[in-house]
This record gives C-alpha cells, sequence and structure tokens, in this order.
C-alpha cells in the first residue's frame, strides 16, 4: 500500500477544533438571565448560554490536548515512519504534496491524470470513471464537505437573523413584562 498526493494537495491538518457559540453576554444585556445547572466540576465546562470562567476554558483544553495527543498517536500507528517528525506534522499544519513526501507523510506525490497513465502503461485495467445523475450530484458533494466546516459557515450566516428574528421579539416581552431571568 502506498500513500500518493498530488503536488498541489493539502495533507496534514493532524490536529483538532472545537468550536461554538456563547449567548450568555448578550442574553444579559436582554435582562435574560441563563441558568445551567451541572453535576460534576467538569461536566460540560463550556455551554451554550453559561457563563464561561478561565478554568472552564482551561478543563476544555486540557480535553482537546488528549484528544490531540490520541490522534497524533492513531496516525503513528498507521504510519510508524512518522514518529520522529510528529511534532512538526502534527502540530495542526497543512502541508502541500511535495513538502508532504519530504516529511514522509506520503510515499510519492503524482496527479492522478500521471498514476492513470502510469497504470495504463503498466497494463493495469482502468476503469473509465462517470459522473454521477444530478440527484445523487448533490448528496455527493454535500458528503465531501468537511461537515463541521460546512455547517459552521452555513450558521454562521442565518444565526444573526434567527437570533433577531426569533429571540429578540421574546426579549423585549420578557424585558416589558419585567423578568429578569426565563426558567
Amino acid at each position: 500500500n502506498k500513500l500518493l498526493a498530488a503536488p498541489f494537495a493539502f495533507v496534514g491538518s493532524i490536529g483538532v477544533i472545537m468550536q461554538t457559540i456563547n449567548f450568555n453576554k448578550a442574553l444579559e444585556r436582554y435582562g435574560v438571565n441563563p441558568i445551567v445547572l451541572t453535576a460534576g466540576d467538569a461536566k460540560a465546562p463550556i455551554t451554550t448560554f453559561g457563563e464561561i470562567t478561565k478554568a472552564d476554558k482551561e478543563i476544555e483544553k486540557a480535553t482537546l490536548t488528549e484528544i490531540h495527543n490520541a490522534f497524533r498517536d492513531f496516525v503513528v500507528r498507521g504510519r510508524p515512519s512518522l514518529s520522529e517528525n510528529i511534532d512538526t506534522v502534527g502540530n495542526g499544519n497543512i502541508f502541500f504534496g511535495k513538502e508532504a513526501h519530504s516529511l514522509n507523510m506520503v510515499d510519492a506525490t503524482i496527479t492522478s491524470d500521471e498514476y492513470l497513465l502510469e497504470r495504463i502503461l503498466a497494463g493495469d485495467r482502468v476503469l473509465k470513471l462517470r459522473p454521477l445523475p444530478r440527484n445523487r450530484r448533490s448528496q455527493s458533494i454535500l458528503s465531501s464537505f468537511n461537515a463541521n466546516a460546512f455547517l459552521s459557515s452555513q450558521i454562521s450566516k442565518l444565526l444573526p437573523r434567527l437570533f433577531q428574528a426569533a429571540t429578540c421579539a421574546q426579549f423585549f416581552r420578557h424585558i416589558k413584562m419585567k423578568h429578569t431571568s426565563i426558567y
């Protein structure tokens, strides 16, 4: 088995990311007192509505570091030759194919056209690729996206409108009624 990459391919991104939206300060500006109850000091330190402290961030950072270390160990188990330079390649950076090859992340750099031609000249049977029918193409395209990145970008576009339309009216209603908390 060989791992191949085009010279212009992005390789790497061996890292961990956590993203969330926290409405605590926004809610407080409208007089809404969000209440978040948990049992256990480290249970859900960062939530959508609760206040976030420095200690909460430290707990999540420690968890992310554990996940990242497990991810890096998994990569090294699958590709033992990376054990010597995992600190270089396993820090979240991305590398173009040629640099990834020099760092031993891939076995060779070659474009797909070059690879197919190489296989044909070697006498291998190469099948023709056909595009998916239109109704299945959109499903395939969506599944090829990084779901988190795709959803995050869509949510960040829609959130201000949804927040303004759906919740501001409720906030103003509660303020007029002199409520300071929502239970």
